[in-house]
């Protein structure tokens, strides 16, 4: 039987007991760790979702970083959208084409200007789709930014650096 511990920096560890019949049965794959988490994205989970950023399957931290982006955009604590960002910004640096390409995606539903630089930094992206995934992630939070009144920020053009503002 198979499981997943939080030791006590709250990094999940999986773990793998022999069966009733002594053999040993193979390592959690992403949908039951996943699962293991229960119903979510919800608040309660950000521990162990941020813990699970650093494990060591790269289809776990892609699925990790969607589920974040999930939270961080339903999220109404700025503290807690602040280290959700943080999360995605380490994995928008991952090794794994398919996780950084899951982090612009997720910081794309992110509705702040601390997602900019991340999602600036995957446009030079060596692979191809992570750098398509970082210019949908910035026409989604322009658009998103362009439809909502909000005080001027990073998304509008200022006429000191050049744009058209004001």
């Amino acid at each position: 039987m198979s499981g997943v511990e939080l030791n006590a920096n709250s990094e999940p560890q999986e773990t793998v007991t022999p069966s009733e019949s002594g053999t040993v049965s193979a390592p959690l794959d992403p949908s039951q760790i996943l699962r293991s988490l229960g119903t979510w994205p919800q608040l309660s989970a950000l521990p162990q979702l941020l813990g699970y950023t650093r494990h060591q399957n790269p289809e776990v931290r892609q699925q990790i970083a969607l589920a974040l982006g999930q939270l961080a955009a339903s999220c109404p604590l700025r503290s807690e959208t602040e280290r959700i960002i943080s999360a995605l910004g380490q994995l928008s640096q991952d090794a794994s084409p398919f996780v950084r390409e899951a982090a612009m995606t997720a910081l794309g539903s992110i509705r702040s200007d601390l997602v900019l630089p991340y999602l600036q930094r995957g446009l030079n992206d060596a692979v191809a789709d992570v750098k398509k995934a970082a210019s949908l992630a910035l026409q989604q939070a322009r658009l998103t930014q362009s439809s909502s009144p909000k005080p001027r920020s990073l998304w509008e053009n200022r006429p000191e650096s050049g744009g058209m503002g004001q």
